[in-house]
């Protein structure tokens, strides 16, 4: 059911995000009170160079990164974020986020008040000030999904469903990082690896083998390891840098359409052109005239 009349968003939302799903449900409900309330939770792709710091928060709050690194100080320590870090911060427990350059982090939010959840993350989880790591996962993506769609709901059964939803949603991530965590530091290391030398060598490489070989592994174990920790192929980075940096020598220096090809290495003019649309959501042609507001014809 849709929801007719929703609270304002509050201040605390961060405005630093290119697209967000988001709910607050303005229960004024405090920590004494007994049960879990789930007083708002999302997803944000947050911007290049996102940054937040409180010295506090009012709720009981839980994230989780689907995609992106970063660092991150909650109360006097410093974490690396990377994609499944679960972290949890609340009242007197400050914390400090921050993107990595150039780094789209995507995460999941939830905020909770009530006795019961105070006692689920500080007694029964001891998550309050502390992180843990599971694999990034898609499933729980979708339950935040679910637990969005109902945050949103006017259904008269929306806050108990968000309850149970938020409590079952904690209990799945803790499990994650218990049975999986312990398995992730040489995987992830591997997969930062092979990702920060097809970054540095994007230029140079034409296809998902050769972006193997500079990493000294086999193409099917790169596509294994972005599948666990990251939400792309390996191919599709590779092409994302291409394209990007394509965009920007034609945006910046005028380079014509066919000249950022052969840049490339495209033979096929029309084959970068159906690549680049593929990638960045439109032709380069209409890339130009739309988003910077100049053509440059070939």
């Amino acid at each position: 059911m849709e929801c007719t009349s929703t609270p304002k968003e509050p201040d605390f939302f961060s405005q630093q995000v290119q697209k967000a799903a988001r709910f607050y449900r303005d229960h004024r409900r405090d920590h004494a009170q007994k049960g879990i309330f789930a007083a708002a939770g999302g997803i944000e792709k947050c911007s290049i160079g996102y940054k937040v710091e409180r010295s506090s928060f009012r709720y009981y709050g839980i994230e989780y990164v689907a995609a992106g690194k970063g660092t991150l100080v909650l109360g006097d320590s410093v974490h690396r974020l990377i994609p499944g870090t679960i972290f949890c911060y609340g009242p007197g427990v400050g914390h400090a986020i921050s993107a990595d350059s150039d780094e789209e982090i995507i995460k999941c939010f939830l905020d909770l008040s009530g006795k019961e959840a105070v006692k689920l993350l500080k007694d029964d989880l001891n998550l309050l000030g502390n992180v843990l790591h599971a694999y990034p996962s898609q499933t729980i993506l979708q339950n935040f999904e679910e637990l969005i769609q109902y945050g949103l709901s006017s259904s008269p059964y929306a806050d108990r469903i968000c309850s149970r939803l938020a409590e079952a949603l904690i209990l799945k991530m803790a499990d994650s990082a218990a049975s999986q965590g312990s398995r992730i530091s040489t995987s992830f290391r591997t997969y930062q690896k092979c990702k920060d030398i097809i970054a540095a060598h994007f230029l140079d490489l034409r296809s998902l083998q050769e972006a193997a070989e500079s990493c000294g592994v086999s193409p099917s174990y790169l596509c294994r390891l972005f599948t666990v920790h990251d939400h792309q192929t390996p191919y599709r980075f590779l092409q994302g840098l291409q394209m990007h940096f394509a965009a920007d020598k034609m945006d910046r220096e005028g380079l014509r359409i066919k000249e950022a090809a052969q840049l490339l290495g495209y033979d096929d003019q029309f084959h970068f052109s159906r690549t680049f649309k593929r990638i960045m959501g439109k032709s380069p042609a209409l890339y130009l005239q739309y988003d910077n507001k100049k053509y440059s014809s070939t």
